[in-house]
Formats: C-alpha cells, sequence, structure tokens
C-alpha cells in the first residue's frame, strides 16, 4: 500500500467517523425538537393517523429513522470517485 492510499484510508475513517458523529447530533436535535413540540394528541407507536391514513410513531422512532435518512445524505462527503480514479490509475 502507497503512502498515498494509506493516507486515503485514514481520511476516509476521519469522514466517517464525523459523519457518524453529525448524525446522532442530528437524530438528538430530532428527539429533542419532537419531544418539546406540543401535538393537540400523542399517538401510540404504529397508530394510525385519521386524516393522512399513514403509520405514526413515537419521538424515538424519528429520530432513528431521521439518523439513517442524514445518513445517506451527508453519504457525499465520501470519496469514492476518487478511490475508483486511484484504483483505475494503478491498474494501468
Amino acid at each position: 500500500m502507497s503512502h498515498l492510499e494509506h493516507r486515503l484510508n485514514t481520511l476516509v475513517m476521519i469522514i466517517c467517523a464525523l459523519q457518524a458523529v453529525l448524525c446522532t447530533l442530528m437524530a438528538i436535535g430530532c428527539k429533542t425538537f419532537l419531544t418539546n413540540t406540543v401535538y393537540d394528541d400523542k399517538f401510540a407507536m404504529s397508530a394510525i393517523d385519521k386524516e393522512t391514513k399513514l403509520p405514526v410513531y413515537s419521538d424515538s422512532i424519528y429520530a432513528v429513522i431521521n439518523f439513517f435518512t442524514y445518513f445517506l445524505l451527508l453519504n457525499t462527503l465520501l470519496p469514492i470517485s476518487l478511490q475508483v480514479c486511484m484504483e483505475f490509475c494503478k491498474f494501468f
């Protein structure tokens, strides 16, 4: 493994850790916002909203869903095309 590949792998691990920290902070912020928001009536987990006919989950479930949503949105931080380009150049 070359010095450049080793450095790139280290940076990718740092970016993944940063991405996990950011997603966790945003999920905690979502949970805090949902907990402090006043609802007309709270539904139990997997209850059905009468107007939209969609399931309504607890605040914690929404926070977990938002964690993975933010993880997908922040996935563009990873330089995957750079790794592909390095492997392609190394092949030729």
